[in-house]
Formats: structure tokens, C-alpha cells, sequence
């Protein structure tokens, strides 16, 4: 492989790791925003619909970020 292509691979790698870091990150703020703010996910125990769809959002960025 010639020097170029391999800086374009190692460039790759960290910009991938750093996509994928906050779409974890992001995820996860998107589930917390709205549980404190829902007044039915106030409740102790208790997922309203949207945020049981932002926390299978948060657990795929999490399979994803370990692949």
C-alpha cells in the first residue's frame, strides 16, 4: 500500500470512531432531553412510547459503535 493511501486509511478511522462517538452521544442526550422534560416519563418505572423508541435509538448506536 503506498504512504498515500495509508494517511487516507488512518484519516478515515478516527473521522468514523468520531461519527459514530456522537451518534452514541447524541442519541443518549436525545433519550435523557426528553425523559426529564415528558411529564408521563416523570413517573417512577415508566417509559412513554417516544422515549422507549430514543432508548432502541441509543442501544443501536451502541451495537453499531462496537462493530
Amino acid at each position: 500500500m503506498a504512504d498515500e493511501a495509508r494517511g487516507r486509511v488512518r484519516a478515515m478511522v478516527p473521522a468514523r470512531v468520531a461519527r459514530i462517538t456522537d451518534k452514541v452521544q447524541n442519541t443518549y442526550g436525545a433519550f435523557v432531553n426528553h425523559s426529564v422534560k415528558c411529564e408521563d416519563c416523570k413517573e417512577v418505572g415508566w417509559r412513554c412510547e417516544t422515549a422507549e423508541e430514543l432508548w432502541q435509538e441509543y442501544k443501536a448506536a451502541q451495537r453499531e459503535a462496537r462493530e
